[in-house]
């Protein structure tokens, strides 16, 4: 199937019309930061990221009031899931939907969550919203800081100064924005 075909399937089988569905995967391909031209193309054509970004469209087309997002940036390197991550923001800001996101990646999950749900062990362990769930993170809180525009060099270094494998990473204004772990740093080295 086209890219097109993949993002109307869902169309397909409700039998919407032929016009709607050109209509909606233009619309789609343009929401997920992707030219009208890779609508003729095929998934295999495509990088991961592009992939996935396909993918968010193809769950987009019916319209749903809730979408679930089971680990969808998991195959992608960490390039690719950062620009993923801001996209779903962005998304999320436009369309107004209550996106379910699973993640193991709980630096993942205070980037893109409104609200954070930990399960463990299929319970509810905790359910803050984010400004709740972060502020009650002592841990968190009490890491020693880098700014958001540091180097990874300038992020080991701290490390090292401080005798500590992780940090916390704050924007410019101060506010969290998530976490180096030096430990996950040698891990891809």
């Amino acid at each position: 199937m086209t890219i097109e075909d993949n993002i109307n399937y869902v169309l397909s089988l409700t039998k919407t019309g032929e016009d709607i569905k050109k209509q909606t995967a233009n619309e789609l391909i343009d929401l997920v930061g992707m030219d009208e031209s890779f609508l003729k193309r095929y998934p295999k054509e495509l990088s991961g990221g592009q992939q996935q970004r396909i993918g968010v469209a193809r769950a987009l087309a019916a319209k749903p009031e809730i979408i679930l997002m089971d680990e969808p940036f998991g195959a992608v390197d960490e390039i690719t899931r950062r620009t993923l991550q801001d996209e779903i923001i962005n998304i999320h800001k436009k369309l107004k939907k209550t996106i379910v996101f699973v993640t193991h990646d709980i630096e993942e999950a205070v980037k893109l969550g409104t609200r954070i749900v930990l399960l463990n062990e299929g319970k509810i362990e905790r359910d803050d919203n984010k400004k709740d769930f972060i502020l009650s993170k002592n841990e968190i809180m009490q890491l020693h800081r880098i700014s958001i525009d540091s180097s990874v060099l300038e992020g080991i270094q701290r490390c090292i100064e401080t005798k500590s494998t992780a940090l916390r990473v704050v924007e410019k204004n101060d506010e969290f924005y998530g976490i180096f772990n030096i430990e996950e740093i040698y891990e891809k080295l």
